[in-house]
């Protein structure tokens, strides 16, 4: 589908929009238009689409906009444009694919450390060495590797730029204004104003770029606006990080005095490897890990 066809049917569902889902759709729409998300032209364009299209299915239900996502359309479609980027699950189908996928890599990985130290006083002459491994500590690792992914993706993901990384991109915007601002300026009239001329406009620049038929793309946009759940801000907050550190602490703790209530086994560096085997056959054909170029 084509940035302008986008536009078109966008617009259409924008005139079928009660004045109070119209002023808030707006908002929306001045966000993704104005360059404030790091989404291409093309993503932004699709994303407000489905955002329309999931308004006027629940307008027919007498549900505002606001009840949806929330008192801060500009909040919701920053947290759903850092999702977008980030390919972050949202349906309950993939986020149990995604938190089961985290500690399988994590132990897979273990596994192969044990291995290696297994065998390594083999390759120099003396014996493999067994490995005895406590039921607690890989549990442990397991729940530590959920925690460090989130804390990564959280906290120095594109939300741990927050107010700085957005107010850095409106500051550059306003900086060059003369450069960018006639531009997007000059391309939101014609959105409203001459669809048509930006039809031509866009197809003449973005040929390659705006063919967007690939399917993942547009169900990825359909899965994170599937909750029903208004999106909160992603923004850095030393107090929440603080409350993410205790907490992660605190299941350190746990898991250590887990270490000495469940049982432990030992393992050869042979079994250590089968179980790699099988975590790195697990990650690509359970799991069905895609490359995100």
């Amino acid at each position: 589908m084509y940035i302008h066809e986008m536009i078109r049917e966008t617009n259409q569902l924008r005139g079928q929009m009660s004045p109070a889902n119209e002023a808030y759709f707006g908002e929306m729409v001045m966000y993704f238009r104005s360059g404030a998300s790091s989404l291409t032209e093309a993503k932004g364009e699709e994303v407000l689409l489905q955002l329309a299209r999931r308004i006027i299915k629940n307008q027919e239900k007498n549900i505002a906009a606001s009840e949806i996502f929330g008192d801060d359309p500009k909040a919701y479609c920053e947290q759903l444009a850092e999702d977008v980027l980030m390919r972050k699950p949202r349906s309950l189908r993939d986020k149990i694919k995604y938190y089961t996928m985290i500690p399988w890599v994590a132990l897979t990985w273990v596994f192969f450390i044990y291995m290696i130290t297994g065998f390594f006083s083999k390759w120099f002459g003396g014996e493999l060495e067994y490995t005895q491994i406590s039921t607690g500590s890989l549990l442990l690792i397991a729940i530590l590797s959920i925690a460090l992914i989130e804390g990564v993706t959280r906290f120095l993901g594109p939300g741990a730029k927050g107010k700085n990384g957005q107010g850095q991109r409106q500051g550059q915007g306003q900086r060059q204004g003369q450069s960018h601002s006639d531009r997007k300026g000059q391309k939101l009239e014609l959105v409203q104003e001459d669809e048509h001329e930006l039809a031509l406009k866009q197809e003449l620049e973005q040929r390659q770029e705006l063919q967007l038929g690939q399917g993942q793309g547009q169900e990825q946009v359909q899965e994170l606006l599937q909750e029903q759940k208004p999106l909160q801000s992603g923004k850095f907050n030393l107090k929440t990080l603080g409350v993410y550190i205790g907490i992660t602490a605190g299941i350190g703790a746990f898991g250590l005095l887990l270490t000495q209530l469940l049982p432990a086994f030992t393992v050869s560096p042979w079994d250590s490897l089968i179980i790699f085997i099988v975590g790195v056959a697990g990650q690509k054909f359970i799991f069905g890990r895609k490359s995100k170029s």
